[in-house]
């Protein structure tokens, strides 16, 4: 199928960025077709931080459940054939409807990357991308 000629236009392509991979979509085949989406960065930490709580020992779980049966329950396994535990993780008096009508967290602007980061990139990373 598609995939299989995505696969191959990939292995034979330069892909360095995002638009790369829109035009090895767009070439792979006349039936795919790939757009950039608009991309936004919004402050979720501080949004989510207000509705839910912290999981403790969150990396000790390989395995996560969710159900819209549920809201606010999170089904937690330390392996697949480990014991379930059942976690609520939503902040005492929130409910899932004050979630829903939420909306979306605030637009903001990327703080941008530190000289000494972008010194980094461009002695250790740069060599490595298609000019």
């Amino acid at each position: 199928g598609y995939f299989g000629l995505l696969k191959m236009k990939h292995r034979r392509s330069e892909v360095d960025s995002m638009d790369d991979v829109v035009h090895v979509i767009n070439d792979s085949c006349s039936a795919n077709s790939a757009q950039r989406p608009p991309w936004e960065w919004r402050r979720w930490k501080v949004f989510l931080k207000q509705f839910f709580k912290p999981i403790p020992g969150i990396t000790k779980y390989q395995h996560f459940a969710v159900s819209s049966d549920s809201p606010g329950k999170l089904l937690v396994k330390k392996s697949c054939d480990g014991e379930s535990v059942e976690l609520n993780v939503f902040r005492r008096g929130v409910t899932h409807e004050a979630v829903q009508s939420a909306g979306l967290p605030e637009q903001s602007q990327p703080a941008g990357l530190s000289r000494k980061r972008f010194q980094y990139l461009e002695k250790e990373i740069l060599p490595f991308l298609e000019t």
